[in-house]
């Protein structure tokens, strides 16, 4: 029986103009996704024409939906993800073949950062175009944006991580003499690293919010209970640089991994970055850890990061990012409400992102899909 659909109703006049805020959660709501292009800054007009910003609600159909969950496996996310993330060691080879020279530090980390920004541009208009077709979590609320105010902000914030982290990847792995070669452990060698990774950001995050001192670095990014892609980028900039810089060094200092590995780990766990961030009514776990402890119950989707923000603030759960092992060791993993046993239906496959060609970013036709 086919599920009938409802979908979301245009907010109110009220909703527009005052925005949602409680009195304890701040919300950070905006109506710049309804100005007319005359009241629109440059960086919104290029937010807008890029199709980076979410749905609208006043003018698209998001869907509200009950039925079972459809699951995003990880093989059909590495099928659109991976090749990605081979894309800047291609270039390299092709590189060194057509010049007989090994590509410098500072051209590799511009080969990286390039591709990493443009493909990350690619992930947020197809998350746009895949909450359109799947809706929601907890769909009878309306989804946050980003405020205003705040835009440049959250354009330094994640073109900051896509240039300071394979900055850093440059600096700690990468020897130009060294080929390209990939180990048959390389899903065993980024597994191990993402647990210890997640081990010292679920300790960070976690103190983060027990901690008065470091609860004010970090406030700022749970005004948001019900975010959407691009409010990855909306914290303050210790908490940013911490995330991107501090965490990884710390993981590769406790399980090193090469350049190699460690690129193409830079890419997949970028992808669920923004992706747990999007609220997409999918069951969503991470190539990196997912296929591992899936059958041991022990995976993360992105419907666990989704509750840490909606039910979190001072006190929370769901602390860990790339894994459900430090929540359920440490007693901080919650239940779930609509990706339960039962209510997922795992014969209906979500299929690779649909991107949006590159003549459509190139014309603006961005804006309309």
């Amino acid at each position: 029986m086919t599920e009938e659909i409802k979908y979301q109703k245009p907010p109110s006049e009220e909703q527009l103009s005052r925005g949602r805020t409680y009195a304890k959660y701040p919300r950070p709501f905006s109506d710049e996704r309804y100005l007319e292009n005359e009241r629109r800054s440059i960086v919104h007009y290029m937010f807008a024409y890029l199709g980076l910003l979410p749905p609208d609600p006043r003018k698209d159909k998001i869907p509200i939906k009950t039925g079972p969950v459809p699951i995003f496996h990880e093989l059909y996310q590495a099928m659109y993800l991976l090749p990605w993330a081979f894309v800047p060691h291609i270039i390299r080879t092709v590189y060194s073949y057509k010049t007989g020279e090994n590509l410098s530090p500072f051209g590799m980390w511009a080969v990286l950062s390039s591709v990493g920004f443009f493909y990350g541009l690619l992930v947020v208009q197809a998350l746009n175009k895949l909450s359109l077709k799947l809706g929601y979590f907890d769909a009878q609320v309306y989804r946050d944006t980003i405020p205003k105010q705040d835009l440049i902000k959250i354009l330094i914030e994640v073109t900051g991580g896509v240039t300071l982290r394979p900055l850093f990847i440059i600096l700690a792995t990468y020897k130009p003499e060294q080929p390209f070669s990939i180990s048959p452990w390389l899903p065993v060698q980024l597994f191990f690293f993402t647990v210890i990774e997640d081990f010292y950001y679920y300790w960070a995050h976690r103190m983060c919010h027990e901690s008065e001192t470091m609860w004010k670095f970090h406030r700022l990014h749970h005004t948001t209970k019900h975010p959407t892609h691009l409010l990855l980028g909306y914290a303050d900039h210790f908490q940013e640089v911490f995330d991107v810089l501090i965490v990884p060094f710390l993981a590769w200092y406790t399980y090193p991994i090469d350049f190699n590995a460690l690129s193409i780990w830079f890419f997949i766990h970028f992808t669920y970055q923004l992706q747990g961030h999007a609220g997409i009514r999918m069951y969503h776990g991470t190539v990196l850890t997912g296929t591992f402890l899936r059958p041991f119950k022990w995976d993360i989707i992105s419907e666990d990061h989704d509750l840490h923000h909606r039910w979190g603030w001072r006190k929370s759960c769901n602390y860990a990012k790339q894994s459900g092992i430090w929540d359920r060791v440490f007693g901080t993993q919650s239940e779930r409400v609509e990706c339960v046993e039962g209510n997922i239906n795992y014969s209906d496959r979500v299929g690779g992102l649909s991107f949006l060609s590159i003549s459509d970013m190139i014309t603006g036709k961005a804006i309309t899909k």
